[in-house]
């Protein structure tokens, strides 16, 4: 089937040259021209260098992926975590593609506690999310377990889950207090937001809008570990 996917090179902005897929829908303009969440790719920009790992957990067709590895100049490690059947097809080609041999693919969600779960694939390719009655069973992992089975240490975390931010965080308890990697986290839904910035705030994060200035009226969320949490790392 993925052969006959057809993929047209990027024009502008960060990932200029990559190759990417028109079918893949969403923002795809955006993509082509370099202008896809802008306040989030400069962060990352930034933040990301040689050696830094990421865990894109709700990779989607892999923009965050693909911009790791090319802002590392392909000495990033990234693990993608979709456990969407509309959103791997796309995401395996363009890792293909892209020969992008630096990420490593999990097809699964993570979440709270491992195990599998309902999930339903929604009307395109970035609205698949668990679901009590879903079409489908999918696996879960935790990203707690995943680090440790790897043995990686990881500095950021992009996060984009259709509702499920708060059990993926709660199955990252113990990387965030020991690791404290910078987090991206997407929210849906006032009182996920809500939640989310309580648990991050009680491990000692520090919370800022990507977009805006106002945290409660943006579901974009950059996370950093205060100075006292590193201290204690250290």
């Amino acid at each position: 089937m993925n052969h006959k996917i057809r993929c047209l090179p990027i024009l502008a902005g960060p990932l200029r040259g990559s190759y990417w897929a028109p079918a893949a829908g969403g923002k795809i303009a955006r993509i082509f021209l370099g202008t896809y969440e802008r306040e989030q790719t400069e962060l990352l920009k930034q933040s990301l260098g040689p050696n830094s790992v990421l865990l894109d957990v709700g990779a989607n067709n892999g923009y965050y992926s693909l911009l790791a590895s090319r802002l590392s100049g392909g000495t990033a490690r990234v693990f993608a975590f979709e456990p969407s059947t509309a959103c791997l097809k796309f995401l395996k080609h363009h890792l293909r593609v892209n020969r992008l041999q630096q990420v490593t693919l999990l097809e699964a969600a993570a979440g709270r506690v491992a195990g599998t779960a309902w999930f339903e694939d929604g009307s395109g390719t970035g609205t698949g999310h668990l679901a009590d009655q879903g079409t489908h069973e999918v696996r879960v992992v935790t990203l707690d377990a995943t680090v440790a089975e790897h043995n990686i240490v990881p500095t950021h975390v992009k996060i984009d889950v259709e509702g499920a931010e708060l059990d993926v965080l709660h199955g990252a308890v113990n990387i965030l207090q020991t690791y404290q990697p910078e987090i991206y986290l997407s929210t849906h839904g006032a009182r996920i937001h809500a939640e989310c910035c309580q648990f991050l705030r009680e491990l000692g994060y520090l919370l800022q809008p990507i977009r805006g200035d106002q945290l409660e009226a943006t579901p974009e969320i950059y996370c950093t570990p205060s100075s006292s949490i590193r201290q204690q790392a250290a």
